[in-house]
């Protein structure tokens, strides 16, 4: 004896409209513009100022860099934290793990891109170099290359074949049978 268990009465109006409904189609797998991380982010992310000053916290410490007597009395030292893991909300995820996976040797247990700069002899200046440190960090993860046109293609192709067309010449007069068979370099 063959024994179903059948679902209640209700649900069997949900299951035929589902099984009457077709599948939806498969995705073509093409690479469009929206499968890439767009560059609008990182045209509009245009200097150190796009970073906000809550995403971060400074610390100083004494320098071993310029400072002439004030260098052991004064904290000019700037030490950095840039808030990294969670994500912040105005950076882009491809971004974010670009910079994560770039990054990776400089990121504390935290979550914290840790930067720092004794270059200048006052704080101010060595925060500024500092966020402007993080900015390039940001700037280099967020990169999407242009699309490369047609002309330019074909300029490539034609400078790798003038290329091509060089190298074999300079292979045929640097041969040594070239000598043997009266041409190439030169009589003595």
């Amino acid at each position: 004896m063959i024994t179903a268990i059948l679902p209640p009465a209700g649900t069997w109006r949900t299951i035929l409209t589902a099984l009457e409904t077709p599948p939806p189609p498969p995705r073509a797998a093409t690479s469009n513009s929206t499968d890439l991380p767009d560059r609008t982010w990182i045209d509009s992310f245009a200097s150190s100022t796009s970073i906000p000053s809550n995403a971060y916290t400074v610390n100083y410490t004494r320098s071993s860099g310029p400072g002439w007597q004030n260098v052991n009395r004064v904290n000019i030292k700037a030490i950095l934290k840039f808030h990294v893991d969670p994500r912040p909300a105005w950076m882009p995820e491809y971004a974010h793990n670009a910079l994560m996976r770039q990054r990776a040797a400089q990121i504390n247990k935290d979550g914290d891109l840790v930067v720092m700069s004794d270059r200048f002899r006052s704080q101010r200046q060595n925060v500024d170099d500092c966020v402007e440190k993080v900015f390039e960090m940001v700037k280099e993860a967020g990169y999407v290359p242009r699309e490369t046109t047609a002309e330019q293609k074909r300029h490539v192709k034609k400078l790798q074949s003038a290329q091509n067309e060089r190298r074999l010449e300079s292979k045929k007069m640097a041969g040594k049978k070239a000598d043997r068979r009266g041409g190439g370099r030169g009589e003595w």
